[in-house]
C-alpha cells in the first residue's frame, strides 16, 4: 500500500468512525427525549421493546467504531506508522465510553418508567 493509499484509508476510516459517533449521539438524545417526554407513560413492554431496539442499533455503532479502529491498527502495522499506540488506546476508550453512555441512558429510561409507576399508584 502506498503512502497515499494508507492516508486515504485512514481518512475514510476516520469518517466512518465519526459518522457512527454522530449516529450514536443522535439516537442517544432521541432515546433520552423519549424517556423524558414519555417515560412515565410507557408500559413495561414498551420500555423494554424501545430499549432493545435502542441497544441493537447502538451496538452496531459501537461495533463499527471498534472494527474500523482495528482495521486502522492493522494497516498502520503494515505501514510502520508510529501512531499505533494511540489507535490502540482509542480502540479501548471509544467503545468503553459509548457503552457507559448507553448504560446511563438505560438507567435513566427505567428510572422514568418507575417514576410513572409511582404516579399511577398514588393516583388510585
Amino acid at each position: 500500500m502506498t503512502e497515499y493509499e494508507y492516508l486515504d484509508f485512514v481518512t475514510s476510516s476516520v469518517e466512518v468512525i465519526t459518522q457512527s459517533g454522530f449516529d450514536f449521539i443522535s439516537v442517544f438524545f432521541a432515546y433520552l427525549a423519549c424517556g423524558y417526554l414519555a417515560g412515565t407513560k410507557l408500559s413495561l413492554m414498551q420500555a423494554i421493546a424501545l430499549t432493545m431496539a435502542y441497544t441493537i442499533y447502538l451496538s452496531f455503532c459501537v461495533m463499527t467504531v471498534a472494527t474500523s479502529i482495528g482495521r486502522i491498527i492493522g494497516a498502520s502495522t503494515e505501514h510502520g506508522s508510529d501512531t499505533i499506540a494511540r489507535f490502540e488506546l482509542m480502540q479501548i476508550a471509544g467503545p468503553t465510553l459509548l457503552t457507559f453512555i448507553w448504560l446511563v441512558s438505560v438507567i435513566y429510561m427505567f428510572s422514568q418508567y418507575r417514576k410513572g409507576l409511582g404516579q399511577t399508584s398514588s393516583a388510585t
